[in-house]
C-alpha cells in the first residue's frame, strides 16, 4: 500500500533538497586606492573582514586575487601586519 504524501510534505522535501550549506571561504570583496601608488585590498575571511594595505600597487599585483593559494598568502600577510601599517614587500622578500 502506497503512503499518501501531503502538499506540505512535498514542499518541505523540496526546500530541504535545495538548502545547501554555503562555505564561501576567503574572497576579496573590495579594492581601493591608497595615496598615490598604494592599494587597500579588503578580504572576507568567512565573515571576518581583514585589510591588506600595500604601499605600491605593483607589489599587490604579485598576488592573483582569484587563486586560493595566493589569497591564503595575502590573508596571512594582512593578519601579521598591524592595521595602520602598510605591507612592505622588500622586507618580506628578504625573509624568504
Amino acid at each position: 500500500m502506497k503512503k499518501e504524501i501531503s502538499y506540505f510534505e512535498i514542499a518541505q522535501n523540496a526546500i530541504n533538497k535545495n538548502t545547501e550549506s554555503v562555505n564561501e571561504g576567503i574572497s576579496v570583496f573590495d579594492e581601493r586606492h591608497f595615496g598615490k601608488n598604494g592599494i587597500i585590498i579588503m578580504i572576507d575571511d568567512n565573515g571576518k573582514k581583514v585589510s591588506a594595505i600595500f604601499k605600491n600597487k605593483k607589489n599587490a599585483d604579485k598576488y592573483n586575487r582569484n587563486k586560493s593559494s595566493d589569497l591564503q598568502t595575502l590573508l596571512k600577510l594582512a593578519k601579521n601586519t598591524p592595521y595602520p601599517k602598510a605591507i612592505d614587500e622588500s622586507v618580506n622578500e628578504a625573509k624568504i
